[in-house]
This record gives structure tokens, sequence and C-alpha cells, in this order.
């Protein structure tokens, strides 16, 4: 197992990165949580391939679970479920000696945070994070929240949770389509810091595309590292946790262009890593090689690497209630080279200059 730590002003807790044993878990919540109740937030999908391993060994320590279900898919990442968990914790009669495992994808983990955030005024949760992208980049750093029909989790929070348990046998649940797209977070991760991850993914792509929880492990790991650093020099994203953003200006867009149901939120990401690269090049601020590697780690990884054909218009309303947004402009993640990229204010005029 391994451990990382993520220290902040006024909290600090582990991410534990694990293949195939809970007991890590168990013994965690025996010793930190044995009076409080344990309520699991997940959807049944995760419900029926990951929860009676996690059961198990809770039961095994004489820990008792409770079940909340919620619907699977971004399109529920809204409002509307958030009232129906709220309603579920009353029926249960929680209080604030309740803990919240969020055990699933991004859907679950950003929804069940803003819950445990706002219900009674904030309640202590773990994430629990059983796809690629809760494991290596939205379990971690505290940024929870929703979806609104102006945008990509417009409402929200940071609050962090108190414990991570990344398992990377649950990675094995995924389908091949959910692996690939998460898998895109970690090519991210190449690109705006740690260029060996690129390499270990070129090498192993093989090993990858299946899953095997020794490759998994270690990206997973390494990702969890990465953010960790980042979070901890700026949890609130006022300045270099923008970086993480690389390619998700335009992959939010196209998420809310396509009602979250095309294509999943890695798919996005690629397109937009693609795009933000070439703009890069045209502006002159990295060299063609570049844009060129990271175009086949994409088509490696059978991802996206163009952006879908939506018209230039219609991008542009995407951007007017980004998150990232100062003024007239947004603060863009542009690539330098690999393993070094930085922001810079553009209008979503310039920024969508590529598109014809």
């Amino acid at each position: 197992m391994k451990k990382i730590e993520v220290i902040l002003p006024h909290h600090r807790y582990a991410i534990h990165v694990t293949q195939g044993d809970l007991s890590p878990l168990a013994d965690y919540l025996k010793s930190h949580w044995s009076d409080y109740r344990l309520i699991v937030l997940t959807n049944a999908r995760v419900k029926r391939h990951c929860l009676p391993s996690v059961s198990r060994a809770l039961g095994r320590k004489g820990l008792k679970l409770e079940t909340i279900l919620i619907p699977d898919g971004e399109v529920y990442k809204n409002q509307k479920t958030v009232n129906l968990v709220y309603q579920k914790l009353f029926q249960l009669k929680a209080d604030r000696k309740t803990l919240l495992l969020l055990l699933g994808g991004g859907v679950v983990g950003d929804l069940g945070g803003f819950v445990a955030a706002t219900f009674l005024r904030g309640l202590p949760y773990v994430q629990l994070p059983t796809t690629v992208v809760a494991q290596v980049d939205s379990s971690i750093g505290g940024k929870v929240g929703i979806d609104h029909e102006k945008g990509k989790n417009l409402i929200g929070a940071f609050y962090q949770p108190v414990a991570v348990f990344s398992d990377v046998h649950w990675l094995q649940s995924l389908s091949g389509r959910q692996l690939r797209a998460g898998l895109a977070e970690v090519v991210k991760y190449g690109v705006i810091w740690e260029p060996a991850i690129l390499e270990y993914l070129e090498c192993y792509v093989k090993d990858i595309l299946q899953a095997r929880p020794v490759r998994m492990q270690w990206l997973v790991e390494q990702s969890s590292a990465i953010k960790s650093q980042v979070v901890q020099i700026d949890e609130k994203e006022s300045g270099l946790r923008m970086i993480l953003n690389f390619g998700h200006t335009l992959g939010h867009g196209i998420e809310k262009l396509m009602d979250y149901k095309r294509w999943l939120h890695g798919e996005a990401v690629a397109a937009g890593m693609v795009y933000a690269a070439r703009l890069s090049c045209r502006r002159g601020y990295c060299r063609k090689e570049i844009l060129e590697r990271l175009t086949k780690i994409l088509e490696l990884l059978q991802l996206p690497t163009t952006l879908p054909a939506f018209a230039k218009k219609r991008y542009l309303h995407t951007m007017v209630f980004d998150k990232k947004r100062r003024g007239k402009r947004l603060n863009f993640v542009c690539v330098r080279r690999m393993g070094h990229v930085f922001t810079h204010p553009l209008t979503p005029s310039e920024i969508l200059r590529e598109i014809q």
C-alpha cells in the first residue's frame, strides 16, 4: 500500500492506494470512526461490483453500513439528486456523528462531497473512488459540487475529505471505454508536470488498456502524488492549481453541448488538450513536436483528438459562465513543453481562433 499525505493549513488527510486489500480502510474506520454511523453513497452498478468487498472488509471489524443509491451518470449531477439524498439522510435520521462513504466515480464523489459540505452544515466524508478519473483526480483536493443548466460544476465548494482510499482492483469493473476516458486525466499529469508518465503510458499501453493492477497502481500513485502537491501549494485554485484545468475549458464546453450524454468527461478533455496544444503551437509557445506526441499518445489510448463539429458561436456560449473567467478573459492553460504549462489570459474569441 502507498500512502500519500495531503497537508493543508487547517486540515490534513492521506490518500491510500491499495491493490485488492481493503483492510487498511477497515482499520482506519475502526480506529477513527467506530462511534459514527457509516452511510455509503453509491449507484446501482458500483453497488453490484464494488460494495460487497467493502462490506466484507468492514464486517470483519464489526462495522455496519447503511446505503443510499443515486442514479448513474453526469446528467444526474444536479440539485434534484442532491435533494433526494438530503431526503434519504433525513429519513435515516442522520446527525453530525454520521460519516459518509462516497463509493463511485466522479459524479458520486462530487455530488456526495457537496452533500457532505452542506447537510447539517458539514459532515465528514471518505472518498472511495472506483474510476480512473476519480482515483487520479476528482477524489483529491476537496472540490465538490454539481452542474447547473448554465454549465458544469458551477455550484459547489471547497470541502476536503477526511481520507481517500483508492483500490486499483475496482478499475477492473470498468468498461473499456470508461477506462480509456479516465486515462486522459493521467495524460494530463504527464503534460503539465511529469513527462515520465507519458513514457510509461507509451511503454505499457497494452497492459494499461487491460487495467493490469500493477500498471494502474503506478499510474494512480504518480497522479495522486502530483495532485496532492498542487493542492498543498494552492488549495483554493487562486494560482498554480489552475494548471489542472489543462484541456478542460474546451472539454467542459463539449460536455455541455452534448448534454452530458454522448462523450465521457475524459473523451472531451482529450480533445480539449489537443486543441490547447495546437493553439499553443500557433501562438509560438511550444514546438509542433509537442502537439504531435500528445496526439499520438491519445490515439494509442483510443481517445478523441479533434473537437466535435459545433459552430464556433456555440462554443463561445459555453465560456460565458466558465469559472476561470476574469472579466472578458479566461485563464487558459497553454503548453511550453512536456512537463511545463502556464496560464495565459485570453478572450473566448482568441481561444477559439483555430475553429473555422
